[in-house]
């Protein structure tokens, strides 16, 4: 299976989020533990990753979601775990590429 993943999803998962609840907490650090056992989709300009090091700490992982980012970094070329794809920007603060436009804001 390919993912793409929020990056409130790293952040529920850390504990970052407001308003969580525990049960969406545990959901979000078992579907980043899931993910590892999956391809994770990564743009080729590096905009999903470089949002995911501002919001987390890769180098200091505290979080399952810091945790997750470490991974991700050391396996993206790694073609069993992270598959690069190209993204069309539209002008419109969005994606070409992205089926529902609606759900980008």
């Amino acid at each position: 299976m390919k993912q793409v993943i929020d990056t409130n999803v790293l952040l529920v998962a850390n504990g970052k989020h407001e308003d969580i609840s525990p049960d969406c907490m545990a959901e979000c650090i078992r579907q980043l533990k899931q993910a590892q056992k999956n391809i994770t989709v990564l743009d080729d300009r590096f905009r999903i990753i470089t949002e995911y090091c501002h919001k987390t700490s890769p180098n200091q992982p505290k979080g399952t979601g810091d945790v997750f980012l470490k991974w991700l970094l050391r396996n993206r070329c790694n073609s069993s775990c992270v598959e690069t794809v190209a993204i069309t920007d539209n002008g419109e603060d969005g994606f070409e590429e992205f089926p529902d436009q609606s759900l980008q804001d």
